[in-house]
C-alpha cells in the first residue's frame, strides 16, 4: 500500500506532465489517504494547521443571526436570499422543511468537500481546541453578544433577564435552523444559563451546553444504528418477525428500558427490514455500526477542571459510583470509630506541658508503655469533650492500643503486611534526611545496608524504594531489626527488638505520637477500604501494605469491560478517574503552602457573616429533597446526625486537607460560627432526604428509581422497603450519605479531577470545590434529569434553584447589612437574589462591571486565581509602615488599617465601625441609588 507522501508525489508528477486524467484520480487518493492518516492516527491534529482547524470552527459553526437566516431563507428564499438566481427550480418548488434540508446538506457537503480530514474526524467525536474555539468565536460574531451588558445600566436584574431572553432565543434559532422540533425544555435551560452567563459568557455557555448535549444525542444515533443493523440480521437469519426485538436486546446485551431510552434521544427510529431480500441490501449498504462504539470520546480538559469525579464515574456507570460512595462512606465512619477509641489517650497527650509531652512520645518510640503511663498518671484522670465517661491513664492507654492491636488484625485479614512488634506504636518520619543525618555514620551505614537487602529481596532498585519501606527500614534499622528478606513481594524483619535506642536528639525528626496515631489510622482505614472495594480485582503493591493501584484499576475495567457494564470506549476514561481517586491523593501540599492555605481560609470564612451566608444551604436542601421535609428538619427531632457518618469535625475535603497547621483554623471556625452553621445545614439536608426518601419509596417513586435503581442493584426492592419503613439500616444510611454527597464536597470522589492530580494545584481550587458540586447538583438534577425522561421535573428544578437559594442568600445579605448598620431594605432583596443567582455560576456584579469596562482577562483571573487579597493588604500596610518609620510619611490609611480589616472573627467589625467602612457603603448605596445599579 502505498504511502501518503508517495501519492503526493505521485500526484505533483502527474500534473507535471500534463497528465490532468491521471492527476484527478491521484488527488481523490491523496485526499482519501490523508483522510485515513489522520483518522488513525494517535495525534491527529499534528499534521493539520492550527488556522485550518479554527476556520473549519469558524465555518462549521452559527450564531443566531446567520440562523434565523437559514429558517427565513427556506421560508422566503426569493425575499431574503441574497443571490436569487442561483436557486434552482427544484429548490424553490420544494417545501419549506425540504428547503431547509437541502440548505443544511449544501453546508455539510462545503464542509466535506474543503476540509475533509477534520470532517471525518469530526464523525469520529474528535475535534481540536481551535476547532471548537472556532465555533465559539462565530457564535459570539453577533451584536447580540454584547446586548446583556447594555442591561447593566438597569442594575444586575436587567443584565441577568436580558441575558436569558437573549440566551432563550439564541436557542430557539437553532432548533429551527436544524430543522428540530422546539424544545420547551432545553429552551428553560438555555434562560438559566443566560441568566447567570449574561453577556457573551451565556453563548459560551451554550456552545460547550450543545457539544455536551449532541454527544448523547449521538451516542444514542449510534445505539439505534446498532440495534437497526442487529434487526437486518435478525430478519436476513429467518428469526420470526415477533421474535426481532429479543433478538436484537439479546444480541446488545440490552435490556426494554435501554432500547426505549435510546430511542427517546435518538434523531433515528427502529426499523425492521420486511423481507431477507431488503435486510441483506441493508446490510451490504452499511459499513459494521458496531464499530461506532469506538466514537466514545473521555471528558476533556473541562471535565479534568470543573466535574467531580463521582458524577463522572456515574455517567459511566451507576453501580460503580455506589460502590465508590460506601467506600467514601464506611472509610470514613471508622476512622471516626478507631480515632473515638483512641481519644482519652490524645487527650491525656494534648494536655501535657512540652518537656513532658517530649519525653512521652520519646518512650512511645521505644515502646516503653510503662513509662508513659507513669507520665500520664501524674496529671489525673481523663474526660474527653462531651463524654460523660472518665479514663485513667491506663485505660485510655489500653484503648488506644487494643485499637490498634485490632487494625492490624483487620489488616492481616485483607492479606496486608504487618510488622507485629510488642509494644508497637506507629512512628512518621518527618524528616527524613535529618533522621538518617543525625543518625552517626556507624548507623547510616547499617541503614544503607538494609535499604540494599531490601531492595535485593524485593527486586527493585534503591532508587524504587517507596517512602513507607524507607520508613519501615529507617525504624526497624533504629529499634535494631534488620530485614530478613521477602516474601510474595513483602518485607520481613526480624521480630526480636535488641536495641531501643530512639534519644531525645532523634525524636525531634519524627511526628507528633498524635500526628502519627491519626496518620497510621488513616493509612490503614484507606488500606482496608480500597481492598474491599476493589475485591477480587485488587493487586497487592510490593512491599505488601496497600494496592498496585495500576494492576488493580485495570483490572477492575477489564472486569466491567467483559460484563458489559461500562460503554465500549469508556476504559481510558474511567482507568484515569480511579487512579485520580485512588493514588492522586497520597499526593500531598508543600508545607508553604499548606501554610498559605490555612491563612486564607482563616481571614476569607473565620468570620461571624461567612457563618450567616452558609444558611443559603438550605436552600439547596428545599430544591432537592422539598420544601415540608426540610421545615420539618429544621425544627423536629433529628434522626440522622454528622457523627453517625463520622463527619462531626468535618466540613469540606477542601478544609480536611490543610495539613498539620488545621488546628488554629479549626478554632478560628468554630469561634466565628461557620463550623456550626455549616453542620447544621448538612444535618438538615440528611434528615430532610430521608424524609423526602421515605415519602418517595412509599409510592415506588420512578424519579427515586431512575437514580438509585440502577445503583444498587438486586439490593433496589430491600432499600425501598427499609426507606418505606423508616429504617435506619446500611442501605439507607448509604441513600443519606448519598445525598450529602450530591450537594457537598464531602471527600475526593466529590471534586474534580484535576483538583486531585495537583497537590500544590489544589491552592487555585481554594473556596471553589462547594461551587463545583452546586454547579453539579444543579447539573444532575435539571439536564441529567430530563436526559432520564423526567422534564417536567427537571423543568421545576431549574425554576427552583434560580429563585430559592437566591432567595435565601439575599436575605442573609440583608440581615449582614442590618447588623452592620445599613438596615434592613427589602427593595434590595431582588438585586441581592441577582447576585446570589451569579454567584451559584461562580460569577459575580463585579464581573460583569470588569467586563463592561473590557477587563475581561481581570475577571478571568479572578475565576482562576487563590484569593490572596489578604497577602496584597498586609504587603500594603508593611510597606506604609516603612514609609513612615524611615520617611515620616504619612500613609493614605490608618497604619495597619487594610490587615485588621480582614482579621478573623472582628475584621469585619472593626473595618465597618472604626474605619470607616460603614461610611464608605453608605455613601456608595446612596451614588447607586442615583445613577442606577
Amino acid at each position: 500500500m502505498p504511502t501518503l507522501t508517495q501519492y503526493e508525489d505521485a500526484f505533483l508528477a502527474a500534473t507535471e506532465a500534463g497528465d490532468d486524467e491521471a492527476a484527478a484520480t491521484l488527488y481523490q487518493a491523496v485526499k482519501q489517504k490523508r483522510i485515513d492518516v489522520a483518522t488513525t492516527s494517535e495525534n491527529p491534529f499534528d499534521d493539520i494547521s492550527d488556522w485550518d482547524e479554527f476556520t473549519y470552527g469558524w465555518d462549521r459553526g452559527s450564531n443566531d443571526i446567520g440562523n434565523w437566516y437559514t429558517w427565513l431563507e427556506s421560508r422566503m428564499p426569493t425575499v431574503v436570499g441574497t443571490d436569487k438566481d442561483t436557486y434552482s427550480d427544484e429548490f424553490l418548488s420544494a417545501s419549506p422543511e425540504q428547503r431547509l434540508a437541502m440548505l443544511n446538506q449544501e453546508k455539510e457537503g462545503k464542509l466535506q468537500q474543503e476540509y475533509p480530514e477534520l470532517y471525518a474526524l469530526s464523525a469520529q467525536g474528535k475535534e481540536s481546541g481551535w476547532t471548537t474555539t472556532g465555533d465559539i468565536v462565530k457564535s459570539l460574531a453577533t451584536p447580540t453578544t454584547l446586548a446583556p451588558l447594555g442591561g447593566v445600566k438597569y442594575g444586575v436584574k436587567g443584565a441577568v433577564a436580558l441575558g436569558s431572553l437573549l440566551s432563550t432565543q439564541y436557542t430557539l434559532s437553532d432548533q429551527l435552523a436544524s430543522g428540530r422540533d422546539i424544545n420547551a425544555g432545553e429552551l428553560g435551560v438555555s434562560a438559566a444559563i443566560g441568566g447567570v452567563a449574561s453577556g457573551g459568557f451565556y453563548k459560551v455557555a451554550q456552545k460547550l451546553g450543545e457539544r455536551s448535549a449532541r454527544k448523547v444525542v449521538n451516542a444514542a444515533n449510534d445505539n439505534v444504528d446498532k440495534m437497526n443493523y442487529a434487526a437486518a440480521e435478525a430478519v436476513r437469519d429467518g428469526v420470526p418477525a415477533e421474535e426481532v426485538g429479543d433478538a436484537v436486546r439479546k444480541t446488545l446485551n440490552i435490556t426494554k428500558d435501554d432500547a426505549a431510552a435510546n430511542l427517546e434521544v435518538a434523531e433515528y427510529k427502529f426499523k425492521v427490514p420486511e423481507t431477507a431480500e431488503e435486510a441483506k441490501i441493508l446490510i451490504e449498504a452499511t459499513d459494521d455500526i458496531t464499530s461506532s462504539a469506538s466514537r466514545y470520546k473521555k471528558g476533556g480538559w473541562a471535565a479534568d477542571a470543573f466535574s467531580t469525579i463521582s458524577d463522572r464515574v456515574g455517567y459511566i456507570n451507576k453501580g460503580l459510583k455506589k460502590n465508590l460512595r460506601e467506600f467514601d462512606m464506611k472509610t470514613q465512619i471508622a476512622k471516626h470509630q478507631k480515632l473515638q477509641e483512641a481519644q482519652p489517650f490524645l487527650v491525656a497527650v494534648n494536655r501535657l506541658p512540652a518537656a513532658e509531652k517530649k519525653a512521652v512520645s520519646m518512650h512511645l518510640s521505644n515502646g516503653d508503655y510503662d513509662a508513659v503511663e507513669g507520665i500520664l498518671g501524674r496529671f489525673g484522670n481523663i474526660t474527653p469533650k462531651r463524654s460523660k465517661v472518665s479514663y485513667t491513664p491506663k485505660e485510655a492507654v489500653d484503648n488506644m492500643r487494643n485499637m490498634l492491636s485490632k487494625t492490624a488484625d483487620e489488616l492481616d485479614g485483607q492479606g496486608l503486611t504487618v510488622n507485629r512488634v510488642e509494644d508497637y506504636f506507629p512512628r512518621v518520619v518527618k524528616d527524613y534526611d535529618g533522621l538518617r543525618e543525625a543518625m552517626g555514620k556507624p548507623a547510616r551505614g547499617r541503614f544503607d545496608l538494609q535499604l540494599a537487602k531490601a531492595a535485593r529481596a524485593l527486586k527493585v532498585s534503591v532508587d524504587d524504594l517507596t517512602d513507607a519501606q524507607r520508613e519501615d527500614i529507617i525504624n526497624a534499622t533504629i529499634s535494631g531489626r534488620g530485614v530478613s528478606g521477602a516474601g510474595a513481594g513483602k518485607l520481613k524483619f526480624n521480630k526480636q527488638r535488641t536495641v531501643d535506642n530512639v534519644t531525645d536528639e532523634l525524636d525531634k525528626f519524627y511526628k507528633s505520637p498524635e500526628e502519627a496515631l491519626e496518620e497510621y489510622v488513616v493509612r490503614s482505614v484507606d488500606a482496608i477500604g480500597e481492598s474491599n472495594f476493589f475485591g477480587k480485582s485488587r493487586k497487592l503493591s510490593k512491599d505488601g501494605k496497600g494496592l498496585d493501584y495500576e494492576g488493580s484499576i485495570g483490572a477492575a475495567v477489564d472486569d466491567l469491560m467483559k460484563a458489559g457494564d461500562m460503554p465500549i470506549g469508556a476504559q481510558t476514561e474511567l482507568e484515569g478517574l480511579l487512579k485520580g481517586r485512588f493514588e492522586a491523593p497520597k499526593l500531598t501540599p508543600s508545607k508553604f503552602f499548606q501554610r498559605f492555605r490555612t491563612g486564607n481560609y482563616a481571614f476569607t470564612i473565620g468570620n461571624p457573616f461567612s457563618a450567616l451566608n452558609q444558611i443559603q444551604d438550605l436552600g439547596l436542601s428545599t430544591v432537592t429533597q422539598g420544601l415540608m421535609p426540610t421545615i420539618s428538619s429544621i425544627f423536629g427531632k433529628k434522626v440522622f446526625k454528622l457523627e453517625d457518618f463520622g463527619l462531626d469535625n468535618f466540613i469540606i475535603n477542601e478544609l480536611s486537607t490543610v495539613g498539620d497547621y488545621s488546628k488554629g483554623l479549626n478554632k478560628i471556625l468554630a469561634a466565628s460560627g461557620f463550623k456550626r452553621m455549616d453542620q447544621f445545614g448538612k444535618e438538615v439536608l440528611m434528615n430532610a432526604a430521608f424524609k423526602n426518601g421515605r415519602k418517595m419509596a412509599k409510592k415506588d417513586s420512578k424519579l427515586l428509581r431512575t437514580k438509585y435503581g440502577e445503583a444498587f442493584g438486586d439490593e433496589y426492592p430491600a432499600l425501598l422497603k427499609e426507606l418505606s419503613e423508616g429504617k435506619v439500616t446500611e442501605r439507607t444510611k448509604m441513600y443519606i450519605f448519598s445525598e450529602l454527597a450530591d450537594a457537598q464536597p464531602l471527600n475526593m470522589s466529590e471534586v474534580p479531577l484535576n483538583y486531585a492530580k495537583m497537590a500544590n494545584g489544589r491552592l487555585l481550587y481554594m473556596l471553589k470545590t462547594f461551587g463545583i458540586r452546586q454547579l453539579g447538583l444543579m447539573r444532575n438534577n435539571t439536564v441529567e434529569l430530563w436526559k432520564e425522561g423526567h422534564k417536567l421535573k427537571a423543568m421545576q428544578n431549574a425554576l427552583l434553584f434560580s429563585t430559592i437559594p437566591p432567595l435565601i442568600g439575599a436575605t442573609a445579605a440583608e440581615t449582614q447589612d442590618f447588623i452592620l448598620g445599613e438596615g434592613f431594605d427589602v427593595n434590595d432583596i431582588p438585586d441581592q437574589m441577582a447576585s446570589k443567582l451569579l454567584a451559584m455560576g461562580m460569577a459575580s456584579r463585579y464581573d460583569l462591571s470588569n467586563i463592561t469596562s473590557g477587563q475581561v482577562s481581570d475577571t478571568l483571573a479572578n475565576l482562576v486565581a487563590p484569593p490572596v487579597v489578604t497577602y496584597e493588604v498586609a504587603v500594603k500596610d508593611i510597606a506604609n509602615a516603612f514609609e513612615y518609620v524611615f520617611n515620616g510619611t504619612e500613609p493614605d490609611e490608618q497604619l495597619l488599617e487594610n490587615t485588621a480589616s480582614k482579621a478573623p472573627l472582628v475584621g469585619k467589625f472593626l473595618e465597618n465601625f472604626f474605619y470607616g467602612g460603614l461610611e464608605k457603603r453608605l455613601a456608595q448605596t446612596n451614588k447607586e441609588d442615583f445613577y442606577g445599579k
